[in-house]
């Protein structure tokens, strides 16, 4: 996770993600909670489906997630280096999977 990932603020870009664990991708049925911090602001999702952090989607691939900031009112723009963190019954205090680096834009239709 070494690239810089763009959302802007008001719009519908997502960030696809797969995680891995000795280059393979985890099974995210057993995912109960995610979050992912940026600056002061943590994002958590704790239904993979409708949250901010979403996995186990029908068409997602094996350990794929997606991370939708784009209505989220938490985040400011700028440019964040954001934790994630995944949490199961195997791990019920979270294992960091790395940082994602995140430049966040304001909406560009808006002045």
């Amino acid at each position: 996770m070494s690239d810089l990932e763009t959302v802007y603020l008001n719009k519908d870009n997502v960030i696809a993600l797969i995680l891995k664990d000795n280059d393979t991708a985890i099974d995210t049925s057993v995912v109960t909670r995610a979050t992912l911090r940026l600056g002061h602001a943590l994002i958590a999702s704790t239904n993979g489906a409708t949250d901010a952090i979403l996995w186990g989607g029908a068409t997602y691939a094996t350990g794929e997630i997606h991370v939708d900031l784009g209505g989220s009112t938490l985040i400011e723009a700028g440019v964040y280096t954001a934790p994630l963190t995944i949490y199961s019954a195997g791990s019920t205090n979270g294992t960091v999977w790395g940082n994602i680096k995140i430049r966040v834009m304001v909406d560009p239709e808006t002045t």
